[in-house]
Order: structure tokens, then C-alpha cells, then sequence
């Protein structure tokens, strides 16, 4: 059975229009409750294990999307293929070049034109960014089996950033 709820403000009136009234049901609350409780798993998984993402061959442009990979070979994808999730972080671990600005993408779906669930901006003040780099991101809902793709853009061209991601499934 399906249990209802309308949301009212402190005043008692509806909030949402009369005729569209805003309804919180469980299968909302499973979700909201999936988003503030859940094991936040990381990637690449090993400690030797580095992701990088490389900007375009012309500065302050995006690169072509490509696949999100470590330098081993292991796909970002892989995460999601027995059920669908969320990034809950981006943390930028290392940046190739120094006090310049970075900005990325990334989304899922067709290779290219993915469906994009976050963007960021870091600048990297030092070759080695702080943990102060860690972006915290409410994404859409990346789907299961779904190929997860970046692309980056950077000041000076060629750049790259070593990263990690915190994510969840649903």
C-alpha cells in the first residue's frame, strides 16, 4: 500500500498549486533516505591505481568525450553494472600544471552526447591539490550498464588531473 503525504508549510497552506499539489510517497522517501544513508564506495579501488583526465590539444577548449578509466584499464562503467547509482565526490588528487583552471564533465550514455550528471571548476594553486578539491555533487542517477564518459578543458592544452570518485548505487 502506497502511504501519501502533502507537504505544508508552517502557515498550513499547501505547498505546490492546489491543482498540483507536492506529495512525498515511499518510494520518494526510499530514495531521499538512499541519498543521506548509504556506503559511499571509492574508484580506482587499489592504492596504485591512478585515474587521469586530459584536457584538449588546444587550450580552453573540452576534450572529445572519452571514457572514465585508470591507467590499468579498469572502466569507471564497471561500477554500475549490476545496479544503477550516483558520484557523490569528484577529489581532484594531483593537477600537471600549476595556478591554472580546470573544468570537467562528466555524463553517461551515448559516447557523443552523453547525458551529463556533473560539472566542476578547480584551479590548482599548487601541482598538488589540497583535499579542499573534493567536489561534493548531487547527481542524476547514472543507469545501470550505462558507459560513463568525461571530458576536460583547461587553460594551458594537454593538461591532466589525477582524480578519484566517491560513488554509490541505488
Amino acid at each position: 500500500m502506497e502511504v501519501r503525504a502533502t507537504l505544508k508549510d508552517d502557515s498550513g497552506d499547501t505547498i505546490g498549486s492546489s491543482a498540483n499539489p507536492l506529495h512525498i510517497t515511499n518510494a520518494t522517501l526510499a530514495v531521499l533516505g538512499n541519498d543521506a544513508h548509504h556506503e559511499t564506495k571509492i574508484w580506482p579501488t587499489l592504492v596504485n591505481l591512478v585515474a587521469t583526465m586530459t584536457a584538449s590539444t588546444a587550450a580552453n577548449l573540452f576534450s572529445d568525450w572519452a571514457t572514465l578509466g585508470d591507467l590499468s584499464g579498469n572502466d569507471f562503467s564497471t561500477c554500475f553494472t549490476s545496479a544503477p547509482g550516483y558520484i557523490a565526490s569528484v577529489v581532484i588528487e594531483d593537477a600537471s600544471v600549476k595556478d591554472k583552471v580546470y573544468m570537467f564533465e562528466i555524463g553517461y550514455g551515448s559516447a557523443t552526447n552523453p547525458t551529463t550528471v556533473a560539472r566542476s571548476r578547480v584551479v590548482a594553486g599548487d601541482n598538488q591539490v589540497g583535499n579542499t578539491s573534493q567536489d561534493c555533487m548531487r547527481t542524476q542517477q547514472i543507469t545501470q550498464g550505462a558507459t560513463v564518459y568525461y571530458r576536460l578543458a583547461c587553460e594551458t592544452q594537454d593538461s591532466t588531473l589525477d582524480y578519484h570518485i566517491r560513488y554509490y548505487n541505488s
